[in-house]
């Protein structure tokens, strides 16, 4: 029997569907199964099949028509860990309010501002939702793992590969956010009887292009992983989506938005203008207590974005501008929402008895639906965060997403309408299709739309440096 050991440092917390188990950390059923399909890549020289068929021919698969490899892995739980709740909220006066909720239930901190959305609906200001939904962060700083194989070639290559695997791949759910970062940094090997083989290993990060095509690391030292993920949480959403007037330096455009709308002589126009133009043009409307009817506008506090200037226009001139779904390239959504002016119907009763206006509160729903079968896509850009830096690293998109005349990508999108956050009668507030066909570009270097984001455009994000 061959065996290794190795240790992890985790830098930023793993989101955990078992945070309430004692000693949650990092999962060999989920580490495993990566690592095959790594080790199976860099054998088949980025071809998993070819890959495969090498392992094959080497004895390491356990079953010869699959792709796990004969090893067993063994993670040890941490001595003591720390949970987190985190939540994509905005800073706001509920926060005390949900910090001792959070405390109380889970014996973990309220962290808001990031990437993680699920906790989201759950929480309210007097308790929680659906307890049993609720997906903590923990985070362990050490962790001791080993492998054990009987054959000593697959246990080298196992060996040789663990720092760059690590290096590569985050953990846990929302990874490509920057959460579940950890590096090796100490690899034994145990049947080194004279111990002169231990690998005592110090971040370079340098490494990271080993791993990734592109690499820029956000030069600002940070302190600690929870203001970093809440600074990826920022970044990433002015890089996709765009601030609006609540974030940190007020209103500013999606830089996906400006790079594609920047491209001549044919500019393209993102996704979110067709699907506004769409419902301003054919708006749902509430019957008012008096039976007269009263149009759904959506809410917005900038004119719509006619171009990368400051016009603002919702009419397209010409008209047979190239709409495509641009947000898809970064990570598909299954539906996006817009907010729509609140209208005050008549009078209500509080929970004290007095009359108080009826304001209702509306939000469009726009839901994905794929032409081609692709329910899942994972941004191409992995965000790390190790040694108080943040890196964004990316590799080559899958061409899977993109359209071309070989392979067709194209989505539709139905519309619904929440009101008081309860989503309406399906057969009335409900329109399928109400944009259809809306195609992905038909190529995307993300290479090059990094450098925009952080080199070269005048909407520039500072302080990012090209490793």
């Amino acid at each position: 029997m061959y065996q290794i050991k190795f240790t992890l440092k985790q830098h930023t917390p793993i989101i955990h569907f078992q945070h309430d188990q004692v000693g949650a950390t990092l999962r060999a059923t989920e580490v495993k199964p990566k690592l095959d399909r790594f080790i199976l890549m860099k054998l088949g020289d980025r071809n998993y099949e070819a890959g495969r068929e090498i392992a094959k021919k080497n004895g390491w698969l356990i079953d010869k028509d699959k792709g796990a490899l004969d090893y067993k892995m063994r993670i040890e739980n941490p001595k003591s860990i720390i949970k987190y709740f985190y939540a994509s909220n905005p800073t706001g006066k509920k926060d005390g309010a949900f910090k001792k909720i959070i405390k109380d239930k889970f014996e973990a901190a309220y962290i808001n501002q990031t990437q993680y959305f699920a906790n989201n609906s759950n929480l309210k200001p007097n308790g929680i939702d659906k307890e049993d939904e609720v997906k903590l962060g923990v985070y362990g700083d050490v962790i001791k793992a080993s492998i054990q194989s009987f054959n000593e070639g697959l246990k080298n290559e196992v060996q040789s590969i663990l720092i760059e695997f690590f290096l590569s791949t985050n953990f846990g759910s929302r990874q490509t956010k920057g959460f579940g970062c950890f590096t090796v940094v100490e690899i034994y090997d145990k049947n080194d009887t004279d111990n002169n083989n231990n690998d005592v290993k110090t971040f370079d990060e340098k490494d990271l292009l080993k791993c990734f095509s592109t690499v820029y690391k956000y030069t600002t030292e940070l302190e600690g992983y929870n203001v970093a993920l809440q600074k990826i949480a920022s970044i990433y959403s002015l890089i996709r989506s765009g601030h609006g007037e609540r974030a940190e330096g007020g209103y500013k455009k999606s830089l996906l938005f400006l790079y594609f709308v920047g491209k001549q002589p044919d500019p393209v126009r993102w996704e979110k203008r067709k699907l506004k133009q769409t419902i301003n043009s054919t708006m749902y409307r509430h019957q008012m207590s008096d039976k007269t009817f009263k149009d759904i506008k959506l809410t917005y506090t900038h004119e719509p974005c006619y171009d990368s200037s400051d016009k603002n226009n919702w009419q397209d001139i010409p008209s047979s501008y190239n709409y495509q779904y641009i947000r898809a390239l970064l990570g598909l959504n299954e539906s996006f929402e817009f907010l729509a002016d609140p209208i005050t119907d008549g009078k209500r009763r509080d929970h004290n008895g007095n009359q108080v206006d009826n304001k209702l509160s509306f939000k469009y729903i726009a839901k994905v639906k794929s032409n081609n079968g692709i329910d899942r896509f994972a941004s191409p850009i992995v965000c790390k965060f190790i040694e108080g830096h943040i890196y964004f690293c990316a590799n080559p998109i899958s061409p899977l997403i993109l359209n071309t005349l070989n392979n067709p990508v194209s989505f539709n999108f139905d519309l619904r309408l929440k009101k008081n956050n309860r989503l309406q009668d399906v057969n009335f507030h409900k329109r399928d299709d109400f944009v259809s066909d809306l195609k992905t570009p038909n190529q995307f270097h993300i290479g090059d739309f990094l450098e925009f984001c952080f080199i070269h455009s005048t909407n520039k994000i500072d302080d990012f440096l090209k490793i």
